[in-house]
């Protein structure tokens, strides 16, 4: 049964990719997790806070500064793949954009900080911290552009070796920063710089290497028209996840923020399971309908769905033990908070599919005017359940976003393309893993009947995992 089980995943091109990509990502994101329990050890709940918050600037600041051109690259890469000297000139063109306008933006923002830094409210702390930020932020774009470009053609070994590299050069020099030069939430900021950096000095060259050359109008102009609200959907869709640290130290306290960005870190894992899958999805899905429009996705679907279910409860009861018997008793809190969070981005899993259907139509306008209204939903969502229900407040507000988003987007795009997503189907194999979730969270003591359930409940999704894989389906 084992054997025909990976045979039929190797032979599943979707799946195979995925679990590729899944285990890149996974690996990528491990290496980096693995400092949770040194920043827990070494940092108070401040500390850890300041990490959370201005990570989150980082991620907004990557989103604004890249204009969305690096995402294009999935979009119009089927449209220029035939002729090399055209796509060679589009990946030239929109990464010489990205990098000019990312350093011209940073010389403005690092002016202003040097002349006009100490009328902040900020500490000298977190102001040589924004002074880092434009610079982690144009590495890491242009290495998120050499990795998506590593995804659309499907070259996962090398896109493996890309990102366990950089995370473990990024480990690296956080643990130098912090146990050597005795930094503290610095040396995460000065890790990721020094790690990215070094990272794309080993790979851009062989993703230049594509590059014709050749600057042209026409393309960056096209490329902007997709990736102008690429720009707005995108910054959205972060505010939707980690913009609800702002308010947090807003209404409630640095040392809060900081037990949230570990809950977050952990149910975080939840969303690299799902990312793998989707980008896998993305590159299936838009190969798939350029060569054969006819094609059905539910099976493809349905295997992606389950497949998580079973990542997310085995995430939930390995996070329940960590927390219990290895983090530092400051962060017990996250117990609670992290099924929430994990449930949130199991449910996430519809956008995920929506959106990429969206994107393949060019509807990039409505994809951001969809996600702006998921911001505004989850902003005021946080400011009503933050007073009340804490820190939990914000995890349950970004899970009802999340509902709420993935509604919108699933009911519009069955009216967009009605063949190849059956929803209801998808609801029915989700629902019960994400009240699992849920209902678990709430239990705080019984450890070992939490286990039991949740492992009796992976063995029958994993035979339903096995018969859907193996399921005889036409070619």
């Amino acid at each position: 049964m084992s054997n025909l089980l990976f045979s039929s995943l190797l032979k599943n091109k979707l799946v195979s990719g995925g679990i590729f990509i899944l285990l890149s990502t996974v690996l990528n994101r491990l290496i980096i997790y693995s400092l949770i329990p040194v920043y827990t050890a070494e940092l108070t709940t401040e500390q850890y806070g300041l990490i959370g918050y201005y990570q989150a600037i980082l991620q907004l600041m990557q989103m604004v500064l890249g204009l969305g051109l690096y995402t294009t690259q999935l979009s119009l890469y089927y449209d220029y793949n035939k002729n090399p000297r055209q796509l060679g000139s589009f990946l030239y063109t929109i990464n010489v954009t990205v990098a000019a306008v990312m350093l011209l933006s940073s010389g403005i923002l690092l002016l202003g900080l040097e002349l006009y830094g100490h009328l902040l409210p900020v500490s000298s702390q977190e102001l040589f911290i924004l002074k880092l930020l434009p610079w982690i932020s144009l590495v890491q774009v242009m290495n998120l552009s050499n990795n998506t470009f590593r995804i659309i053609t499907q070259q996962y070994k090398l896109l493996f070796v890309q990102k366990i590299t950089e995370s473990v050069c990024i480990a690296l020099a956080v643990l130098y920063f912090l146990y050597f030069r005795g930094q503290q939430a610095t040396a995460d900021f000065l890790g990721n710089l020094a790690g990215s950096a070094l990272s794309l000095l080993i790979f851009y060259p062989g993703y230049a290497g594509k590059f014709s050359r050749q600057f042209s109008l026409q393309q960056l102009k096209a490329a902007l028209g997709l990736g102008i609200p690429m720009i707005l959907h995108s910054a959205a869709n972060l505010l939707v996840n980690i913009g609800d640290r702002f308010l947090i130290k807003y209404f409630l306290s640095v040392s809060s923020l900081g037990v949230y960005t570990f809950s977050y870190q952990i149910g975080q894992i939840m969303s690299v399971v799902m990312t793998a899958f989707n980008q896998s999805w993305v590159s299936y899905v838009f190969k798939t309908k350029n060569e054969r429009p006819e094609k059905d996705f539910n099976r493809q679907a349905s295997l992606i769905v389950i497949s998580g279910c079973i990542f997310g409860l085995l995430l939930l009861l390995m996070s329940d033990l960590a927390i219990r018997y290895l983090i530092n008793p400051e962060y017990q809190k996250a117990a609670i908070i992290i099924p929430v969070i994990i449930a949130g981005y199991l449910t996430n899993y519809f956008n995920y599919f929506a959106n990429t259907l969206i994107v393949y139509y060019k509807k990039n306008k409505l994809l951001a005017l969809i996600t702006f209204l998921a911001l505004i939903i989850n902003i005021v969502l946080n400011i009503f359940l933050l007073p009340v229900f804490d820190i939990m407040g914000a995890a349950i507000a970004t899970l009802l976003t999340i509902i709420i988003r993935g509604a919108i987007s699933c009911i519009y795009i069955q009216q967009l393309d009605k063949h190849h997503l059956r929803i209801s189907r998808l609801v029915v194999l989700l629902t019960p893993a994400v009240a699992l979730c849920l209902g678990l969270g709430y239990v705080p003591q019984l450890i070992w009947l939490k286990s039991a359930a949740m492992l009796l409940f992976i063995t029958g999704y994993s035979i339903l995992l096995y018969h859907t894989w193996t399921r005889k389906t036409s070619p």
